[in-house]
């Protein structure tokens, strides 16, 4: 993941295929796993075409996090006890995650999972 250039994968290819599903679409969401989770998060910061995003694990680099710039719904899952040091940066991430009225569901799994 530290090779990737996560601005550009956010902002031009995932912004790139809303766009293009929007054009038969009315309504486009993002998700992914791990590595593609952590663009999940990053486009419902920069991508405002998406409609909501949904993601499972894995976060983005500490100096590309603003959860306060999103404003799409959001389903986000995370592990308590993950065997990595990624758990602090999304606890974090709790309070602008976990807002209802804003279409947001933080929810956190009590299972250990890898790093």
């Amino acid at each position: 993941m530290t090779s990737l250039n996560f601005s550009d994968a956010a902002t031009q290819d995932i912004r790139g295929a809303v766009q293009f599903l929007k054009q038969t679409s009315k309504k486009v969401v993002v998700g992914g796993f791990c590595m593609a989770r952590a663009l999940t998060l990053l486009a419902a910061m920069h991508v405002a075409e998406m409609d909501a995003g949904a993601c499972f694990y894995g976060i983005p680099p500490a100096e590309y996090l603003d959860p306060k710039s999103i404003n799409v719904p959001l389903i986000c899952h995370f592990a308590i006890m993950t065997t990595g040091a990624r758990r602090p940066r999304w606890t974090n991430w709790k309070p602008y995650l976990s807002n209802p009225n804003r279409g947001m569901r933080f929810i956190v799994m009590t299972r250990i999972m890898p790093s």
